[in-house]
């Protein structure tokens, strides 16, 4: 169901009932295309998104691959079936949940993805994401879940906001040998790295940007840093062997458990019970107040 739509062709579809079916390319093209209603597309083949699309329902794709390079907004939930890649190239904002539940497919993601609405997550079941570009997630305590995240070898930067729910990472976060440029968890409730055969492998890690983490715990593998760490936490479980070649900064409220070794390979490795910021990832405890 398209609804009222505005300067916008859709080629080689067939309408049946409230489903587009097309067993061949669709291209979503016009200034702007505007429906009132739902935007719910079965395609056989490549979904092109090449122009600014708005509806004010729910968005249902399922395709085979799909390419995104224009914004797509959704009032309500924007739900994401894709058997081989989809293309993230511009922002995908959505008031319900935004749910990318392919088995078989991948994500590649270069732009933004929002959920406004006050507790819609943002979800992908299994797919791996690679980032092409800097990427940010930002939901309105709303949780975010993600399985396992790339990078394309141009050292990219994902950045998290949750505001107070839950971050969960499922695989692995970067590779050896193509880290994350920055993995920055700007706020969040806990924040879980899970899978004791994942790894992590990151530029520079940052946990607490702007507020502290309620709880932060690595179930992970391995945790391997190329530079510098500042994680600001209630509580810290480290389960996971961490390794940086800079400073590693941990201030933390409440209890801190480490089951794993710790290793700063050209820094120090500081525990505060205040918050703190580093300057660059360069030695030093620079206290936010006076305290």
């Amino acid at each position: 169901t398209v609804g009222t739509v505005d300067k916008v062709s859709v080629y080689r579809v067939l309408a049946n009932g409230n489903r587009a079916l097309a067993d061949q390319p669709v291209g979503l093209r016009g200034i702007v295309t505007r429906a009132a209603g739902d935007l719910i597309l079965s395609v056989g083949n490549n979904l092109q998104v090449e122009d600014v699309i708005i509806i004010d329902g729910v968005v249902d794709i399922d395709t085979v691959t799909m390419t995104v390079n224009a914004s797509l907004t959704g009032g309500g939930a924007v739900t994401i079936t894709n058997a081989g890649t989809a293309a993230i190239n511009a922002a995908i904002t959505s008031a319900g949940i935004v749910h990318f539940d392919t088995v078989t497919g991948t994500i590649s993601a270069g732009a933004e993805i929002e959920t406004t609405g006050v507790g819609a997550a943002i979800t992908v079941d299994v797919a791996l994401i690679t980032l092409t570009g800097d990427v940010t997630l930002t939901t309105d305590a709303g949780a975010i879940t993600l399985d396992e995240v790339l990078d394309d070898g141009v050292a990219h930067t994902l950045t998290i906001d949750t505001g107070t729910a839950t971050v969960t990472f499922n695989d692995n976060v970067g590779a050896a040998g193509l880290p994350l440029g920055a993995l920055v968890i700007d706020r969040a409730g806990d924040v879980h790295f899970s899978g004791a055969a994942t790894t992590v492998d990151v530029g520079v890690l940052v946990i607490g940007r702007t507020a502290r983490i309620a709880a932060v715990t690595f179930d992970a593998a391995a945790v391997t840093v190329d530079e510098y760490v500042d994680i600001i936490t209630g509580t810290l479980t480290l389960n996971a062997l961490l390794t940086a070649g800079g400073t590693i900064s941990i201030a933390h409220a409440d209890l801190v458990t480490i089951n794993a070794d710790i290793v700063s390979t050209n820094g120090s490795v500081l525990f505060g019970s205040t918050d703190s910021l580093i300057a660059g990832g360069d030695d030093g405890w620079i206290p936010v107040d006076d305290s």
